[in-house]
């Protein structure tokens, strides 16, 4: 729910603030003021609606507002947003909205001046590129239809906003609205008619589609990471199912006996999973819910480092989510039912009335185990070589799933191996007699001890598989920061308390920076949009005069950054980032067509850079030519080198002290952006590791789930074990034995398929959800403590069923029942 809410916020954002807009005007760069002239002809047809769209940062509460500049004198925006001076509708010719056109304030959303506690008159501080700016309050506003997108909104006249903005000459949008009696396929067709080169027309639906695929695998990701956990409660039902068989086999027994049917049994066991599927979905959904509370900001964290902002959105507990929650339960409980309701069908009343005994494992079923292993190996390493499925990894998923399932059955060949081996071990000698006494058990009841191992070893494999995620992508990170941040500071605007900057720079301070460290130390950073083959994708400029110096970014191939830059500029070359490479199928030496601003580029590619932002491609021009497209852009961020042996803290404190007062801006060195980097990679998993500790919990409630249903069977042997002198600190020995041996050999196989999982993900999951390559590292210590730590916590685990076998009375266990 959290991740929902996070990239619901993108989409439903967009589609909200749209309102009754069925078309729009957009183009790379921005839309300029003329295009809104080239409309006129269709203006009896639609309103015409000219849209600046920003965000800034509001010092007060360290978060995003977005900014809309409209047309306050269009009758479609002043009906449906109430714009008033008091929050009532009043007529347009108000003083409040004049003065809205007069560029002396704003409209405030009605919840968020309730929030920052603001009255028409009062005064909100935000920052704007670098700039701290006072916006007077005009009035509230509250749309008519309620739309939760304009919650933490400001509207000011579309005027206002360029000049406010930096961008007097472009839009970011013009919004068509059809009459009453046109139809917009006909709009449609004459406004293509009627755009110049480089704009073109879209749906806000495409736009909020575009918006949430940017998120999705990132909520993706979690969801699978949620399906193990999923799988790993379904073992638990099983072995919750199956101990109940166990326990009331007489029971049972002496039901069929007088007349109750096979099938009768069999119903009576799945209504049993129904009601646990159901009050577990129930429940599930209600925990959830408080869970996703406390996750939704590091989901969004996670969302405004990938994506650059993620807008405020609460968790939401809908009843579609109880439903979906609640069958969800009920399904996987009944799929979990089938192993037991088998059992109970096929053991006659007879065997159901007495103790089980030890069975070995037959030649045909430890073949057909050892050859499901071997044919889930295959369906996993074909998987990791399939293509993404709409952009997804489902088939590399799909194959991870393989793995787990494969450590199921390999399990009960091991168990056989490993029973054998421990009773030829302890047949010489009286120390190894519990070991024995142990093993006995376990093959007693393989079945069980296949299944709470097999829960285990996917606890133990969800773990390790993200502690090796987690540690190749730690490592990958630091090589790349050493040898890709080399700049020594950078100037930025101020960040939210999401932790990334926000918003852009005014250009005005690259003159500043220019004018204190020299045209040669300074390299802005832009960021623009632009098309290649249909594709929107990242055009950025970069001052490749400067980065040659030294060299930023890591290029594959071995390529060296400063030769790569310094061939660049030379040739008037483009370098392109791994995503971008990997999307349109484009390598160095290449040549690629770049659609931007109303003009068509064709330029070769120099060479192909790692990065771990981009994942929809960036391709970087040369700082000037990127600026005669896109004359006036802001950048997003300011590099500075620094000649050999100059202070980093004199020369910060000197650009600080060059600053106006009304000026906001970070100044961040190497090792602070370093610290801040890995700040965001720490926040992005910490959701994973909630994930894998309730995946934990319930292995080890599978462990003991099955310790009391061993027990249940074995209450003769015990019973005469105590009779020939056993005592009970040696049969809790024993039994802690059992619980130690269920979770080490279930961490054993779970580590050992971890490290697998944990390759594809990193390998061919990261690759094909976000397009970065990552170096595989195989996390040895955690994997040695993974395993020992489970052993020892499902040992002392087994203190719980030793305890309560200690109780039990000899006589009792001996007697026999009529």
């Amino acid at each position: 729910m959290s991740s929902r809410a996070a990239v619901d916020a993108f989409a439903e954002g967009v589609v909200e603030l749209a309102g009754p807009a069925r078309l729009e005007i957009v183009q790379d760069g921005g839309v300029p003021n003329a295009v809104l002239g080239a409309l006129a002809p269709v203006a009896g047809d639609a309103e015409l609606l000219p849209v600046v769209d920003e965000v800034v940062l509001c010092p007060r509460t360290k978060d995003t507002l977005r900014v809309l500049g409209v047309d306050a004198l269009n009758s479609a925006v002043a009906e449906r947003l109430a714009l008033a001076g008091d929050g009532a509708l009043e007529a347009r010719e108000d003083s409040t909205l004049r003065r809205g056109l007069a560029c002396e304030g704003v409209w405030i959303a009605t919840e968020l001046a309730r929030e920052l506690d603001l009255a028409p008159g009062s005064a909100l501080e935000v920052l704007v590129r670098g700039r701290a700016v006072s916006l007077s309050v005009l009035g509230r506003f509250a749309p008519r239809d309620g739309n939760r997108a304009f919650a933490r909104v400001l509207l000011l006249d579309v005027a206002c906003a360029q000049e406010l903005f930096g961008h007097p000459a472009t839009l970011d949008r013009i919004e068509l609205v059809p009459k009453d009696g046109v139809g917009v396929d006909a709009l449609r067709e004459r406004v293509s008619a009627l755009l110049p080169a480089g704009a073109r027309r879209a749906a806000p639906a495409k736009r909020a589609e575009d918006a949430r695929s940017l998120a999705r695998t990132l909520q993706f990701d979690l969801d699978v990471m949620a399906l193990i956990a999923l799988v790993v409660g379904g073992v638990l039902v099983a072995i919750s199912l199956a101990t109940s068989v166990v326990q009331r086999r007489e029971v049972l027994a002496i039901c069929v006996s007088l007349g109750a049917s096979r099938g009768q049994l069999a119903r009576a066991l799945v209504m049993e999973a129904l009601v646990l599927g159901v009050a577990g979905g129930l429940l599930g959904a209600l925990l959830g819910a408080g869970a996703s509370a406390f996750a939704a900001q590091g989901v969004r964290a996670t969302l405004a480092a990938v994506m650059g902002q993620a807008p405020a959105r609460s968790v939401e507990l809908r009843a579609g989510d109880v439903v979906f929650a609640i069958g969800l339960g009920a399904a996987c409980a009944l799929a979990a039912a089938l192993l037991p309701v088998h059992e109970a069908r096929r053991t006659p009343p007879v065997q159901n009335l007495r103790r089980e005994r030890p069975v070995e494992l037959g030649r045909r079923a430890r073949a057909f185990s050892l050859a499901a292993v071997l044919v889930l190996l295959v369906v996993a390493l074909v998987c990791s070589r399939l293509d993404p499925w709409h952009g997804l990894p489902v088939a590399a998923l799909m194959g991870a799933f393989a793995l787990l399932a494969a450590l199921f059955f390999a399990l009960p060949p091991v168990f056989e191996l490993v029973g054998h081996l421990g009773a030829r071990a302890s047949a010489h000698g009286r120390a190894g007699t519990l070991l024995r006494l142990a093993l006995s058990a376990i093959a007693s009841g393989r079945r069980r001890a296949v299944w709470a191992a097999g829960a285990v070893g996917i606890a133990v494999a969800l773990s390790i598989a993200v502690t090796t995620m987690i540690d190749s992508f730690r490592a990958t990170l630091e090589s790349w920061t050493v040898r890709a941040l080399t700049a020594d500071f950078w100037i930025r605007p101020a960040s939210s308390a999401l932790g990334g900057p926000v918003g852009r720079l005014d250009p005005a301070f690259i003159e500043l920076a220019r004018s204190i460290y020299g045209r040669g130390a300074v390299d802005p950073f832009h960021v623009a949009t632009a098309r290649v083959d249909g594709e929107t994708t990242d055009l950025c400029g970069a001052q490749f005069e400067v980065v040659q110096q030294r060299g930023i970014m890591v290029f594959l191939d071995g390529i060296d950054a400063r030769a790569a830059f310094a061939r660049a500029h030379a040739e008037h070359g483009v370098t392109v980032n791994e995503a971008f490479s990997l999307r349109f199928g484009k390598h160095a030496g290449d040549s690629v067509r770049i659609e931007a601003a109303g003009r068509t580029l064709e330029k070769r590619i120099v060479g192909v850079f790692q990065d771990f932002g981009g994942s929809q491609g960036q391709v970087f021009l040369d700082g000037e030519e990127f600026l005669a497209l896109l004359p006036g852009d802001a950048p997003r961020e300011i590099a500075i080198f620094l000649p050999p042996g100059m202070n980093v803290d004199l020369e910060r404190a000197r650009f600080v002290a060059a600053l106006g007062p009304e000026q906001r801006v970070e100044l961040v060195s190497v090792r602070e952006l370093r610290t801040r980097v890995f700040e965001v990679f720490e926040r992005t998993f910490a959701v994973t590791r909630g994930i894998e500790l309730v995946a934990a919990a319930v292995a080890v409630v599978a462990v003991l789930t099955v310790l009391f249903a061993l027990l249940a069977e074995r209450r003769t042997e015990i019973g005469i074990l105590r009779a020939l002198g056993a005592s009970p600190a040696q049969v809790g020995i024993a039994i802690g034995l059992q619980a130690g041996l269920l979770g080490g050999i279930g961490a054993l196989g779970g580590g050992v398929v971890g490290v697998a999982v944990g390759w594809l993900t990193v390998v061919v999951v990261h690759l094909q959800s976000f397009r970065w390559t990552l170096e595989f590292h195989v996390p040895w210590g955690a994997l040695v403590e993974t395993a020992l730590v489970v052993t020892l916590v499902c040992a002392l685990a087994g203190s719980w069923p030793a305890l309560a076998a200690s109780r039990w009375s000899p006589r009792e266990l001996l007697r026999e029942e009529d």
